[in-house]
């Protein structure tokens, strides 16, 4: 009987053991000790007997030149109380002071999983951390220092690229006048002002000769006088008076490297941070976005003009705030395998081409013409392929 009951009681007390065993319970504080990261990687905990050290590494995008920027903060609160919660033996509550002596507490508790879980006011939500390391730690804090410093060097190369270019750009003012000229278009005795800038001579404003399909912005005879005439890319190619041609997306490259100071440059189609704000006329564009004309290009935002398919009707827009210019570059798009069917539906789900206005080249081929375009509330000049149905203005360059 007495071995029955030794037995049964060390059956009782192995039970015991097993089922504690399984509970995950922050019986000392002594569990939260040491290095916490958040979900998203970007807040990291350091919790020991004496303080709480708050690592925080923010990424944000610096929308002055695209790049990835990362700040880096570290908070400490030195601990005055650990606090064992009374209802939950799995929780404490820890009462610190700031360096500024301003009291904060924050309640602190381990899961099942060996997860921790912090809830500190004024946050609205608690927050989930896994366990990390030291040595996680200052991998992290490193990447971003140094990820940090080359993302201010850059900042400080472009702003180095910027002042050369403001003073190449000063440089060429006074050399304007004598690079200026004229050239009378024999089709319709329609004088235009010339531009030489670096080897090349461009128009210095915007075409306004009547080819079939042109437009004039909003249907309005005034607006050709002031922006020129509007132009599909098949048009366009073909348009300029005899000794000019439709410029090119390389020659476009050639233009902005000269006046934002790069001078040179294997990045094509190539977009500029400055080359708009030197390119843009002194007047006419929207809210005081006007540039400087300091090359005399003498750049307006004549919009551009879209047929809707639906009602077969023209819409203008954007003049005023944006210029268009048509590149003789084209870009194709490749048909797709043709999907499951064929026929009518078939060609309806991949598409008909990419022209507008024009006949299509067939079941999911795409067609685009390059244009560059500038805009009122940008320094930048740029580009992008655009349906070629689409009308935009047009800029000769001399042959």
């Amino acid at each position: 009987m007495k071995t029955q009951k030794s037995i049964f009681l060390v059956l009782l007390s192995l039970l015991a053991l097993i089922g504690t065993s399984n509970l995950v319970y922050a019986t000392s504080q002594n569990n939260f000790y040491g290095v916490w990261v958040s979900k998203n990687g970007g807040l990291f905990y350091e919790i020991n007997k004496d303080a709480i050290v708050i690592n925080r590494i923010d990424n944000r995008i610096d929308y002055s030149n695209y790049s990835n920027r990362y700040s880096i903060s570290k908070t400490k609160y030195r601990i005055v109380k650990w606090e064992k919660d009374k209802a939950n033996a799995d929780k404490y509550v820890i009462y610190t002071l700031d360096e500024f002596d301003n009291k904060r507490s924050f309640e602190v508790s381990i899961d099942a999983y060996s997860d921790l879980f912090v809830f500190a006011p004024p946050m609205t939500l608690g927050m989930e951390m896994k366990k990390s390391s030291a040595v996680e730690l200052n991998k992290v804090l490193k990447t971003a220092e140094a990820a940090e410093k080359a993302a201010e060097a850059a900042k400080k190369a472009a702003e180095e690229a910027k002042k050369v270019a403001e003073k190449v750009a000063e440089e060429a003012v006074a050399k304007i006048e004598s690079q200026r000229g004229s050239f009378t278009d024999l089709r319709d005795n329609k004088e235009y002002k010339t531009i030489k800038i670096g080897n090349q001579t461009w128009m210095a404003e915007n075409l306004n000769y009547e080819a079939e399909g042109s437009k004039c912005y909003d249907n309005n005879k005034s607006n050709c006088q002031k922006y020129g005439r509007l132009y599909m890319w098949e048009t366009a190619k073909m348009v300029c008076p005899n000794g000019w041609h439709l410029p090119s997306n390389a020659e476009w490259d050639v233009l902005y490297h000269y006046v934002d100071g790069t001078r040179s440059g294997t990045e094509s189609p190539y977009r500029s941070e400055t080359a708009g704000k030197y390119l843009m006329a002194d007047s006419g564009w929207k809210e005081g976005g006007n540039g400087t004309n300091a090359y005399g290009f003498a750049a307006l935002p004549g919009g551009y003009s879209v047929l809707v398919r639906d009602d077969e009707k023209d819409v203008f827009e954007n003049a005023g705030s944006q210029g268009n210019w048509w590149t003789s570059t084209e870009k194709i798009y490749e048909p797709t395998p043709a999907p499951a069917g064929s026929g009518e539906k078939a060609r309806k789900k991949q598409g008909a081409g990419g022209k507008v206005r024009g006949k299509g080249l067939g079941p999911g081929t795409l067609k685009y013409g390059y244009g560059r375009y500038m805009e009122y509330n940008c320094r930048c000049a740029n580009y992008s392929p655009f349906d070629e149905g689409t009308l935009f203005s047009i800029r000769c360059l001399k042959d």
